[in-house]
């Protein structure tokens, strides 16, 4: 279901506009009377809006409210109401059922935001939406976050994220990294005791570079330690003495695991649709049988398109 009302985040326009009426449809005579506009998110113990809202008609019982930048820094969605307090001192609110639904939604363009492995356009052409229809824009931006983290449970990363201080034992001349495909190393530091070395990366392919302090990285997500000379040595043996920072994924994101995510939409958009079939197109085949997945149902058709990016299993 749509929201009450959609803003953008960090926006403070438009205005929350809104008519208070009774139950038999009459407006509510706000002469005398104060309004507040209060905002809660779904998640938060307290209110993030807490103020008083402008009467625009007190005969008409027309309301307004003007947010500020910090209303809507946080994108979710948020439960609003109408406090009134009439002159005789009386509290209503409004609704007098339930509450508003108010959604920030997140600006991608303009904010940090968490990467998605297809746009937005990509989706609706795959499911025959006209760019001009927005009215499902969120259901199918809200999909393609949950998403996201069911595919790369297949795949390995795809989307470029940083690796923070991933430890790993020494006591071997190499190591293998958790995760990849592998962008970028940033840092391998080396512990002996309490005493860290910073080692230094050399060009894979140029080991007369090495020196005391270095290492050489290789696309297999390999991290091996280098030494004079053009040899090898032996990392500071020890439970977590090795310490790697680095970029896991892709820079772009393959158009087989597009396809693989738009599907994915189309399979659950179609279900939360009431089972109506692909417009322009029928159900779904016999290949739609289904294994869960995170709590998703992940059609073979999927699956087949996601093989060439399929994360190796892991050795424990």
């Amino acid at each position: 279901m749509a929201a009450d009302m959609t803003i953008k985040c960090g926006d403070v326009l438009p205005y929350l506009n809104d008519t208070l009426t009774y139950s038999d449809g009459s407006a509510v005579n706000l002469t005398g009377a104060s309004v507040k506009f209060i905002m809660r998110s779904l998640t938060a113990t307290l209110p993030t809006v807490n103020a008083a809202a402008t009467i625009q008609s007190a005969i008409a019982g027309t309301v307004r409210y003007a947010f500020t930048s910090t209303d809507t820094a946080t994108p979710g969605r948020y439960q609003g109401i109408w406090q009134v307090v009439f002159s005789g001192g009386q509290q209503m609110t409004w609704p007098t059922v339930g509450s508003l639904d108010i959604q920030v939604e997140e600006n991608s363009v303009t904010t940090s935001a968490a990467p998605l492995l297809a746009s937005l356009g990509q989706v609706k052409d795959y499911l025959n939406i006209t760019n001009v229809d927005r009215t499902r824009d969120q259901k199918l931006i809200t999909m393609l976050k949950a998403i996201g983290p069911v595919v790369e449970a297949i795949t390995g990363p795809i989307v470029q994220r940083p690796i923070t201080n991933e430890m790993h034992d020494g006591g071997s001349d190499r190591i293998t990294l958790l995760h990849g495909p592998v962008a970028q190393v940033t840092s391998v530091v080396e512990y002996l005791a309490n005493v860290e070395y910073r080692l230094q990366q050399i060009p894979a392919g140029r080991p007369d570079l090495g020196t005391m302090w270095s290492y050489m990285f290789e696309k297999d997500r390999s991290i091996i330690r280098r030494a004079p000379g053009g040899g090898t040595q032996v990392f500071f043996g020890g439970t977590d003495s090795i310490s790697v920072s680095y970029i896991a994924g892709l820079e772009a994101v393959p158009p087989n695991v597009t396809e693989a995510v738009c599907e994915l939409v189309r399979v659950h958009f179609q279900a939360t649709q009431q089972g109506r079939p692909r417009p322009g197109g029928g159900f779904g085949s016999d290949d739609d049988a289904v294994n869960p997945i995170m709590g998703f149902f992940v059609p073979n058709r999927v699956r087949e398109l996601l093989v060439p990016n399929r994360r190796h299993p892991s050795i424990a």
